[in-house]
């Protein structure tokens, strides 16, 4: 068995994962009447906590969790919080993919001695 090597943190690549905070009547609202909206909140909760459980596990530089409202819990070590924004499903993964991209951009920056500005990331595609 050979020893696979990792790559260099630059070279790894970013996760981002997208969730809604586990509200009662927010989330999983298809699994009414079966389960209440507490029940499912809590499931939501839990298939959360799986996915970055998973996450902190895959070989990545950095992880970002953008959540829709508040997380409710401490999110796990290694786990960087952005909150979502934009209208729709589509505008809201553009701009955590584009939020994590600046974080990381400005960190780079940083470590090459560049002083730059990403205060605020430039909307996708425009």
């Amino acid at each position: 068995m050979s020893a696979r090597k990792s790559a260099p943190n630059s070279q790894r690549p970013q996760i981002v994962v997208l969730a809604k905070a586990p509200v009662p009547g927010r989330v999983k609202t298809r699994l009414s009447p079966t389960y209440s909206p507490v029940e499912a909140a809590e499931l939501a909760l839990a298939a959360l906590l799986d996915t970055l459980d998973a996450v902190c596990d895959a070989p990545a530089s950095r992880r970002f969790l953008a959540m829709d409202g508040d997380f409710l819990n401490a999110p796990p070590d290694g786990i960087e919080v952005l909150h979502q924004r934009g209208d729709g499903l589509a505008e809201r993964i553009d701009y955590a993919l584009a939020d994590a991209f600046t974080i990381c951009a400005a960190d780079a920056a940083h470590r090459d001695g560049h002083a730059a500005d990403h205060s605020s990331a430039p909307r996708p595609g425009g």
